[in-house]
């Protein structure tokens, strides 16, 4: 399995309640690509404030520690926007980097794509 660090694509959908993001075109999040991407998320939550933001992780298959710490930096940025921060759709194995982190702690993560 290559780890391709390629600067994540975002597919951004609102809808009534929330606005849902997608991560496309790459398959890890590293201190390579991390930037970029949470750059692309302020961007989603600007002007956004009180919305439920999902986060959907399904084609990702790496996260590094730079990448826990980028998602724990946005969930304080949607928190302070008196928003909400859900990922869906984690692998297992990112899902055990978010437990073993204690990411699951601070954030909801939800292992299939409904975010209710």
């Amino acid at each position: 399995m290559a780890f391709s660090p390629t600067e994540p694509f975002l597919d951004v959908v609102e809808t009534d309640d929330r606005t849902v993001a997608r991560v496309e075109e790459c398959n890890c999040l590293t201190d390579a690509n991390i930037e970029p991407l949470s750059r692309k998320l302020d961007i989603v939550l600007t002007n956004r404030e009180g919305r439920h933001i999902v986060l959907d992780l399904g084609q990702i298959e790496f996260v590094s520690s730079a990448a826990v710490a980028a998602f724990l930096g946005f969930n304080r940025r949607v928190n302070a926007a008196k928003g909400k921060l859900t990922l869906v759709n984690a692998r297992p194995e990112i899902r055990k980097v978010f437990t073993v982190t204690r990411l699951d702690r601070v954030v909801d993560i939800r292992t299939g794509s409904d975010a209710s």
